[in-house]
């Protein structure tokens, strides 16, 4: 019985250990080289190099309600910048990414953009739409 205790507490220190090992893999610090930000964040879905920067693209599962991958820019090898949008990863530097800020006209919840519906009974200029002008009546004083 002392033994399946002792590795019970042995298992959950291991769990414990990994948990926070994992908690620090997905800092990242600036001037870190890019094998170092591999290492902490595995490979990057795509990458991109111009000039002297480079920018390592990650997928944080929320790409279609942020609209944009977790990003890592490194110049000459080394982390300047990083905006992640993933809980999971954290930046120890300065972020050129903004706060996420609510505008202050928006209503609790936000807001919803109302579409007008289109009656067809209804003529377009009762519908909000502009009306096409008419074409000008035929000229009537000439003759053939």
């Amino acid at each position: 019985m002392r033994r399946v205790i002792v590795l019970s507490t042995a298992l959950l220190i291991a769990i414990a250990a990994a948990g926070v090992q994992g908690a620090s893999a997905q800092s990242i610090d600036p001037g870190m080289t890019k094998s170092q930000v591999i290492e902490r964040l595995g490979a990057p879905a795509a990458e991109r190099t111009t000039g002297a920067y480079t920018y390592l693209f990650y997928q944080n599962g929320r790409e279609y309600s942020v609209g944009m991958s977790d990003l890592v820019i490194l110049q000459n090898n080394a982390v300047v910048d990083a905006i992640f949008r993933s809980t999971a990863r954290e930046y120890t530097g300065r972020s050129s990414s903004p706060e996420g800020v609510m505008p202050a006209n928006s209503a609790a919840g936000g807001e919803r953009l109302a579409m007008p519906v289109s009656n067809p009974s209804q003529p377009a200029a009762a519908q909000g739409a502009p009306v096409p002008a008419s074409p000008p009546p035929p000229d009537t004083t000439r003759s053939p």
